[in-house]
């Protein structure tokens, strides 16, 4: 029969701090048992989180990247989500960058650093105001949901493509375009998505790139989990 071993606060404390002398070591939070270890070695080490939610937090993790740490069985499937969609062939571009994986549970991923974005960085990126960005993503919405009947969003999904390349001065990875398959292929969150708390922008080699920063949840994890 296996030793149980208990250690106090005290011995908790001086690991951590022992821990964050010898530096950060994501070995070190793979193996971490508990969802509270692993936040306080990330306090310990990465220093207070930078944004948090009921799920997730997130840590600055230096270099460009960010820490984020399930904080329960929701936060790690939106780990998980987000891994997935981040890293599929089809991935377009706003999606942000993200590390490969060096442990199985999706406890944490490390995803690339965006500062927040604002309304004017969708005026200038696509050419059109947030609020109309926001009513076109509704569109998709009841596009999906009520596909031709009549007064409802866009009857035809071609509607929707002419008028995306319309509003892209780019005309290549046309932003919009991705988005409308994003939507049809993933089924995320919509509400999500018309929040401009979800958007950032990264920096890239090409220029400054809108990303979706809070990319965990579909509605299967909505579902399961709300």
């Amino acid at each position: 029969m296996a030793k149980r071993i208990i250690i106090t606060e005290s011995q908790k404390r001086r690991l951590f701090t022992e821990a964050a002398e010898e530096g950060f070591n994501i070995q070190q939070l793979v193996q971490l048992p508990s969802f509270r270890a692993k936040v306080r070695y990330c306090e310990q080490y990465l220093g207070h989180y930078i944004g948090k939610g009921t799920s997730r937090i997130v840590y600055d993790y230096g270099n460009n990247w960010v820490l984020k740490l399930a904080l329960n069985p929701k936060g790690i499937a939106q780990n998980k989500f987000e891994y997935q969609t981040n890293n599929d062939y089809m991935a377009p571009d706003f999606f942000p960058k993200t590390q490969e994986k060096t442990d199985d549970d999706f406890s944490f991923i490390i995803v690339e650093k965006a500062r927040r974005a604002t309304t004017a960085d969708f005026k200038e990126a696509l050419g059109m105001g947030w609020y109309e960005y926001c009513r076109y993503i509704n569109d998709i919405g009841v596009y999906m949901t009520n596909r031709y009947e009549s007064g409802k969003g866009h009857e035809d999904p071609d509607a929707l493509m002419t008028y995306f390349a319309e509003h892209d001065d780019e005309g290549e990875e046309n932003f919009l375009i991705a988005m409308y398959n994003y939507i049809m292929n993933f089924n995320p969150a919509l509400g999500d998505l018309v929040r401009i708390t979800s958007y950032g922008v990264a920096e890239r080699s090409y220029g400054k790139q809108i990303v979706i920063v809070d990319n965990g949840a579909n509605m299967d994890i909505i579902q399961q989990y709300y």
